[in-house]
């Protein structure tokens, strides 16, 4: 599920800052020179994870990188909505195509609490590195390239984001409510760079979510009813991470680099997810 709420989102995307927030493209022709300002039709990512929390009492660090280039599939699109800082998505409920993938070469990823390297398998598709700690903290330099095959070259630069800690809603011993007809307003402190993001899934088989990116330095933010009102009512899901992301674009493909840290509950810094009742 977080694999695909990470696209969501980026398809979301702004282009070439670390907001990881607003809506459309580029606004440009990218880095393709094109000056066409079209929206590439494929596209590619490079996914950085971070995570320091607790299990219980246990202590629980690790790390991700993941990459993946696939082509446009033009029989499985989700209905895109913006509302204020948020992006509704509605998704065919029927399983989506396999994806034709493509290769960029060898993906590299430095400015990390080590470097990482990942290499296309005859396939075109990347095996996922893990580590049992976080790979940034926040604030460090993350260049992430690739050596072209597919898809062209390419280089990314981004800022880690720092953890964040939900302050409001406070965690819940079990599931909580989230009223549609009402804002429902977010507090947290850190986050560093970029944005915190708020994501709310509808009840399952729905198809429906939605995400929201409000600057970490604020502290705060606030879901619209207008936007909760388009998902159904029902059981679904809250969570939360830190975002920074950038985009390229260059021969027919966009490519985002982003870096998450998962977000903890102020009570005792465990991960920021929780099951809630859409009333």
């Amino acid at each position: 599920m977080r694999k695909l709420v990470w696209c969501l989102v980026l398809a979301a995307c702004g282009g070439n800052d670390d907001s990881g927030g607003g809506g459309g493209g580029d606004g440009g022709g990218g880095s393709d020179g094109s000056g066409s300002g079209q929206v590439p039709a494929n596209s590619g990512f490079v996914a950085i994870t971070s995570i320091d929390a607790v299990s219980g009492t246990t202590p629980i660090q690790n790390g991700s990188v993941s990459a993946s280039f696939a082509m446009a599939q033009t029989t499985y699109t989700c209905a895109q909505n913006i509302v204020g800082p948020c992006t509704v998505y509605v998704c065919p409920t029927t399983t989506p195509p396999a994806p034709t993938y493509a290769s960029a070469g060898t993906v590299s990823v430095t400015g990390l609490a080590q470097p990482v390297s990942l290499t296309p398998q005859a396939n075109k598709m990347y095996t996922a590195f893990t580590s049992q700690a976080t790979l940034f903290s926040g604030g460090e330099t993350i260049t992430i390239t690739g050596a072209g095959a597919d898809v062209p070259a390419f280089s990314i630069g981004i800022t880690g984001p720092g953890r964040a800690t939900i302050t409001q809603p406070a965690k819940p011993s079990g599931t909580f409510t989230i009223n549609r007809a009402q804002d429902f307003t977010v507090r947290w402190s850190g986050g560093g760079a970029g944005k915190v993001f708020v994501y709310v899934s509808g009840p399952s088989g729905s198809g429906a979510s939605l995400n929201c990116g409000f600057d970490a330095s604020a502290g705060t933010g606030s879901v619209p009813a207008a936007a909760l009102g388009m998902l159904p009512a029902g059981s679904g899901a809250f969570s939360s991470a830190s975002l920074a992301v950038k985009s390229i674009d260059t021969g027919g493909w966009r490519i985002y680099g982003q870096a998450f840290f998962d977000s903890v509950w102020a009570a005792d810094t465990s991960i920021a997810a929780s099951s809630a009742t859409l009333q």
